[in-house]
């Protein structure tokens, strides 16, 4: 039996924003039912939100270590992230094995002097694992980030394992959003992300004036950073509920009860996808909806340049119209996978 198969206390290094961390969400699962939550040790971020959905997961051995460090660029090089492994180096020496879900671009080599340091059989994205994990052409970033638990199981399917981490409050959070909307559909909209990802906010005035054109009771939920320049764009309306002053976290479960989540491509989204809400979201060339849509949900997807701003309001109107048209007739369609049965 190889060193990997006989492992029984891993160590898994995560760090990735909020969208690549709920895309890592199933695979998180698998390797704590594999190994039982209490024996995986996981570094990560030192974000709070990012300990919040690892402890919902079920994990109670986190250590948010996981600063990065940026590397000068040199020559034709850019500037890339490194980690001090040395609080990595403390925590291995109780662990048999390194599990790297964290990508080149976030850590550079450090993970693999970390595996040479420590000696530990290795599974990741770095350069000198014992098993690489690869990519696939057009292969989605959830099924990227599952092939570290295909290791060890070449039958697991990601749906098994593609729940989402709720927070323990959640109930209170949707019973106190419901109080607020009533029982009117409801719309969680989130406008603005990374500015090479986000879409012209008068853009979105003017498909937020269509909707309520088309659809005079229904409610939109505003999630996003609250320092952002939306709710100023958009006229005041007792429909529009500003939710930019929740925690990131309480903000993913104004979206788990959302009717339809329409967005640009990030964290709230993937949220969207992994609550199964359907999904009609504005990806870039860069990041296309092949790789960074919806997994899951039922879902439309629009593509343009970098920034989006290429996609025009009445498109976005069309793809919402044909989503909410098919939630209308009960018919659910999903383009990348079938739906969970977990």
């Amino acid at each position: 039996m190889s060193l990997i198969a006989a492992a029984q206390r891993p160590l898994v290094t995560l760090y990735a924003l909020s969208g690549g961390v709920l895309m890592a969400v199933p695979t998180l699962r698998a390797l704590g039912e594999r190994f039982t939550f209490e024996q995986v040790v996981v570094a990560c971020s030192p974000s709070i939100e990012h300990v919040g959905i690892l402890r919902s997961i079920g994990f109670t051995q986190i250590h948010p270590l996981l600063a990065p460090v940026a590397a000068p660029a040199t020559g034709d090089q850019p500037c890339t992230q490194t980690f001090h492994i040395e609080p990595l180096l403390s925590l291995a020496r109780d662990c048999d094995l390194l599990i790297n879900l964290t990508l080149n671009e976030f850590g550079g080599d450090s993970f693999s002097a970390l595996a040479r340091q420590t000696r530990l059989p290795s599974i990741g994205f770095h350069a000198e694992a014992d098993h690489v994990i690869g990519t696939r052409l057009h292969m989605h970033e959830m099924d990227r980030f599952f092939e570290a638990h295909r290791v060890f199981d070449r039958r697991a399917h990601l749906s098994g394992f593609a729940r989402f981490p709720h927070r323990p409050d959640a109930g209170r959070l949707w019973t106190r959003l419901r109080e607020a909307i009533g029982p009117r559909r409801l719309v969680a909209l989130h406008p603005d992300t990374k500015a090479n990802k986000t879409w012209p906010i008068e853009h979105w005035a003017d498909w937020l004036q269509r909707l309520w054109h088309a659809e005079p009771d229904t409610q939109v939920a505003l999630l996003g950073h609250p320092a952002s320049a939306a709710a100023s764009a958009f006229a005041s309306d007792d429909r529009l509920h500003d939710c930019r002053d929740l925690p990131l976290t309480a903000n993913f479960e104004v979206v788990a009860m959302a009717d339809v989540f329409v967005g640009v491509d990030s964290c709230m989204l993937h949220a969207a996808d992994l609550c199964r809400v359907p999904v009609v979201g504005i990806f870039t060339h860069r990041y296309p909806p092949a790789g960074y849509g919806a997994r899951f949900a039922d879902s439309e997807s629009l593509e343009g340049a970098n920034p989006p701003c290429d996609v025009a309001p009445h498109a976005l109107w069309k793809a919402y119209c044909r989503l909410r048209d098919r939630q209308l007739r009960g018919l659910h369609h999903t383009a990348n996978s079938a739906p969970c049965t977990a």
